[in-house]
């Protein structure tokens, strides 16, 4: 394979490492096609300006366009807070209907996360920084859509509930940054103050595993958030996907592979208080039910006891 260096733009332009070399012949669909539109959404019109910019001599525009691949790490950061707040916003006001466009703009910006890498790697824009902002990124999206999902659920479950989901938000947040690490700038100091409680851990930054886990944690919240709009379903199943896929990058790292009985533990202790919280909902929901006398008092029932009706 032809390094980057040996290429010209043009050439780096129409290259796919899978279809050279031995390798062509193992090439399956779903990669080539994620390898097309990876490069068409980004890479190749990116590649373009910086081919121009390089003929007309202009360096300052070579150097703002290979920021684009941090530009979307900064967007999603920045897009994600909005995002849930209106996604919560027409939850709250029951207009579900009105909650499925902001559904699928946070799915775009999941989505973002496949597009960034490869073009840095294209754009020859891969540094420390990115390698470390590209992971922070995905645990400050993940942390939003799970504290919205926490915040949303309000209308449809008990407050004790919602305060143990807040609490598994935060544990996620405080696992990711031992993970990530980020020391850059004014972050140095803060973070690293984290190592006088585990003082071996190391920066693993963004990998394959990391990557898989994300994106199923992804699904595991998309399907979360789906089973509020549509179902009156206790999410203990997903929340606790969600927890179990979190842990698995840990148990492959030196540092925080220690602790799995931590994770154990706190796994046992969600589900089980989970388990007796979604008890008590099907009981008070019932008891709600019975204290009805027809089905025009549905209108001054809580939106979590009328779906539990049309459902049951």
């Amino acid at each position: 394979m032809p390094t980057s260096v040996e290429m010209s733009a043009v050439q780096r332009l129409m290259y796919f490492p899978s279809l050279h070399g031995d390798e062509s012949k193992l090439i399956k669909p779903f990669k080539l096609i994620f390898e097309v539109i990876t490069k068409l959404t980004v890479n190749w019109w990116a590649m373009i300006l910086i081919w121009l910019a390089q003929k007309a001599r202009q360096n300052w525009l070579v150097t703002v366009i290979k920021q684009i691949p941090n530009g979307m790490s900064f967007f999603r950061m920045l897009a994600i807070p909005v995002v849930m707040y209106n996604l919560v916003y027409q939850i709250h006001l029951n207009q579900h209907s009105q909650a499925i466009p902001w559904l699928v703009y946070m799915v775009l910006i999941i989505a973002l996360d496949a597009l960034d890498g490869p073009c840095a790697r294209d754009l020859d824009a891969v540094s420390e920084f990115g390698k470390r902002l590209d992971p922070a990124s995905d645990k400050f999206c993940f942390t939003f859509i799970v504290l919205g999902y926490t915040l949303a659920s309000l209308f449809e479950y008990s407050i004790a509930f919602c305060l143990l989901l807040f609490g598994f938000a935060l544990w996620c947040l405080w696992v990711e940054l031992k993970l990530i690490r980020l020391a850059v700038g004014p972050f140095r100091r803060l973070l690293d103050g984290l190592k006088q409680f585990d003082p071996d851990f190391e920066d693993p930054g963004a990998f394959t595993v990391g990557k898989i886990k994300f994106n199923l944690q992804m699904l595991a919240c998309v399907a979360g958030w789906l089973g509020l709009v549509y179902f009156p379903s206790d999410p203990t199943a997903i929340l606790a996907m969600a927890l179990i896929l979190n842990a698995s990058r840990s148990f492959g790292d030196k540092s925080l592979g220690k602790h799995r009985e931590e994770y154990v533990w706190l796994l046992v202790v969600y589900m089980a208080c989970n388990g007796g919280l979604a008890r008590l909902r099907i009981d008070s929901v019932q008891s709600q039910l019975s204290n009805t006398d027809s089905s025009d008092s549905d209108t001054a029932l809580p939106p979590n006891v009328t779906r539990f009706r049309q459902t049951g």
